[in-house]
């Protein structure tokens, strides 16, 4: 059975007939738009449930600036697992030719992850359906980065890594350095950890949804900020000094003190490329990997963020 036939079966009488269509693939999942009742809604096949279960967890950071979708449904599948959720309309943010309209409603999407109440949320790092994570504190997460997991979707990467010299001898110098500079002084945000690979639309110069919550941890806000300035090099919507500008003036507004800026970002880059070293090491995609150690390599060389 194709996909698309598994789908319909799924959403039995539920899709309004001819209503469904596929809109798009990732990693982990395929995603089938339809509609119910006049309702523009997803539903989302793919082998993970955590995933899933995680979008609909982190409902409850909705907010007007922090747009999640309401999930409907999460079960099983013949495939695996799926989720139904409201459709998001608008662009990928990293698909819009300029982020120079979207910024504003961009750095209050970034501080509404900031301020998200957790307090009824326990850990550090990867949390899961229960909203809780396992880690005692951010350098623990962090420096987790090297563990190489029974059971993880990754799981082999580090074998895979050590036959390729150069990006085995560049973690190894990323990994003794965020043993230097990482510090646990930080707050406890929820971070997204994932605003790009179509995970955030944006539409008439706002963001109209943040969806994907697969790679969401809790720890230090600057991660998010780190993301989009890491991966700036592929992307020439994203002018991360602009972005930064924006973060600093609403932190000077709410009496937010960021102390060790530079070290704390430099510890989130840092972990953005070992952990993006290893999964191109389980995809054994040495084109990626290739360019990622030169962007981690000019990163590591500066001694600080770009």
């Amino acid at each position: 059975m194709e996909l698309i036939d598994e789908v319909r079966s799924l959403l039995g009488g539920r899709a309004e007939v001819g209503s469904v269509e596929h809109v798009g693939s990732g990693a982990w999942s395929d995603c089938f738009a339809f509609v119910e009742d006049g309702s523009h809604r997803v539903i989302r096949v793919g082998r993970h449930v955590d995933d899933f279960v995680k979008d609909r967890f982190a409902v409850r950071f909705n907010a007007p600036q922090l747009p999640v979708p309401t999930v409907h449904d999460v079960g099983s599948a013949d495939s695996g697992y799926f989720a139904i959720s409201d459709r998001v309309f608008g662009d990928p943010l990293e698909g819009l030719k300029s982020w120079a309209d979207v910024g504003a409603s961009l750095v209050s999407m970034l501080e509404e992850l900031r301020v998200a109440d957790l307090a009824e949320t326990t850990g550090w790092g990867a949390w899961g359906e229960s909203g809780n994570a396992p880690k005692a504190s951010w350098t623990e997460h962090l420096l987790s980065v090297n563990a190489d997991v029974s059971g993880q979707r990754t799981h082999g990467w580090s074998q895979k890594l050590r036959s390729q010299q150069q990006a085995q001898g560049l973690f190894d110098r990323c990994y003794s350095l965020l043993r230097e500079v990482a510090i646990d002084a930080v707050p406890r945000s929820v971070i997204h950890g994932d605003l790009i690979n179509r995970n955030v639309h944006a539409e008439h110069g706002e963001i109209a949804g943040v969806f994907d919550w697969g790679c969401s941890i809790y720890g230090d806000h600057l991660y998010d900020f780190g993301w989009l300035d890491f991966w700036a090099p592929w992307f020439a919507c994203i002018e991360p000094d602009v972005i930064r500008a924006g973060l600093e003036a609403r932190w000077g507004q709410a009496g937010h003190v960021v102390a060790n800026f530079e070290e704390r970002l430099l510890a989130c880059q840092l972990h953005i490329g070992l952990d993006h070293l290893a999964y191109n090491a389980y995809l054994e995609d040495w084109a990626a990997q290739d360019r990622l150690v030169a962007r981690i390599t000019d990163l590591v060389d500066a001694g600080c963020v770009s």
